[in-house]
């Protein structure tokens, strides 16, 4: 199983991303990017499988939700 990271700028925001998600039966898990991954100024970002990407987009998109990228791990 694949896994995706939604990268944002604060753990606030990657928080918020996880409760967007859970509230649209999307699982998630906020954690810190390593170091090689900081590559654009984002520090945090909600940990998801990657099948539930596509959805994940269209979630976040509808919701106003701000991130960075998806990042395929």
């Amino acid at each position: 199983m694949r896994r995706c990271i939604i990268t944002t700028v604060t753990s606030t925001l990657a928080m918020k991303v996880k409760r967007v998600l859970a509230a649209n039966g999307i699982g998630a898990e906020v954690i810190r990017l390593p170091s090689w991954l900081n590559t654009s100024g984002c520090s945090f970002g909600a940990e998801i499988n990657c099948a539930d990407a596509e959805a994940a987009k269209r979630v976040l998109y509808v919701s106003g939700t701000s991130y960075g990228k998806f990042i395929v791990i």
